[in-house]
């Protein structure tokens, strides 16, 4: 049997309403609207170009969903969308260019000799955690870590509050921030590193003495979810304090996430002996490295 070959037809008409309407999204668009807006671009060079305008935003809504390379839903993975106008070929044309989760493998990663946290977070730049829903509570901390990018501020900063109210969201950007301004080190560690520093602690000792004293040499260290290490007496005095104690007197840069107050993690480092001067010694490292903050209110949402 001979295969039919069926067309859709729409009338002159119902094209033109969509096109209309495809139109009006490209102009509510921001982005879009700014770059007709920077190039001049007239109402008929938009709508001679409506594809590439399309093609962009269809592109763009599936980086905005993506949190991971390799789950990248482009057909070329690992880039992103812009849009260029070529002055003199008059033409507008949908580009790419790397993405920030590749730019990190490429770029951030070499500043991060340490990095434990989602990459999905390296999307984002501090000021982007100034959302509406969280612009009151995280107002002071953000503005305080801006001083530290500025050289305006003599310590770190401790941030302390309930889970899921993005402590760490916000210490990965301001990580991320750290290194496009300054291109310095930056060590980001976790529960998880401090017990592999002490596994290794018997076994390797000269590699615990050098990756001890590399924490205590770079320019920003920050200790995430701060005070739930699985804590010894052995890792409070011989990985946690000297390294605290090192950087205070190298006077680098010290931040920290917790659940705790500095109150509670002097109580959570005495372990066992309520007036432990090792536990109120540490609180008064971290006094002396960092400036308390306290985070509350809605959970935390990417």
């Amino acid at each position: 049997m001979k295969e039919l070959k069926i067309e859709k037809i729409i009338a002159d008409d119902q094209i033109e309403v969509l096109k209309k309407r495809f139109l009006d999204i490209v102009y509510s668009d921001l982005e879009c609207s700014d770059f007709i807006k920077s190039n001049h671009l007239s109402e008929k060079k938009v709508s001679d170009n409506l594809s590439s305008f399309l093609k962009y935003l269809e592109s763009r809504e599936k980086c905005e969903n993506c949190n991971d390379l390799s789950t990248c839903p482009l057909q070329l993975q690992g880039v992103r969308p812009y849009l260029d106008y070529d002055l003199i070929s008059n033409q507008i044309s949908l580009q790419f260019r790397k993405c920030q989760l590749n730019y990190f493998t490429d770029e951030l990663e070499h500043n991060f000799i340490i990095h434990d946290f989602p990459k999905s977070f390296l999307k984002y730049r501090l000021t982007d955690t100034l959302n509406d829903d969280y612009r009151l509570v995280r107002a002071n901390v953000v503005g305080y870590l801006a001083k530290i990018l500025r050289g305006n501020a003599d310590k770190g900063a401790f941030i302390y509050g309930p889970r899921q109210v993005g402590k760490t969201f916000i210490a990965v950007t301001f990580c991320k921030t750290f290194i496009e301004t300054s291109h310095k080190m930056v060590a980001f560690i976790s529960p998880d590193y401090i017990q592999y520093l002490s596994n290794i602690s018997f076994q390797a000792p000269d590699e615990l003495k050098k990756l001890l004293k590399t924490l205590t040499d770079v320019d920003l260290l920050v200790f995430d979810d701060f005070g739930n290490e699985y804590l010894t007496g052995y890792v409070r005095d011989n990985i946690v304090y000297p390294l605290l104690d090192g950087r205070l007197k190298s006077d680098k840069i010290t931040c920290f996430t917790s659940c705790y107050s500095p109150s509670e993690i002097q109580s959570i480092y005495s372990l066992k002996d309520r007036y432990s001067p090792k536990g109120k010694q540490i609180r008064e490292l971290i006094v002396a490295l960092s400036k308390p903050f306290e985070l509350s209110g809605l959970p935390y949402q990417e």
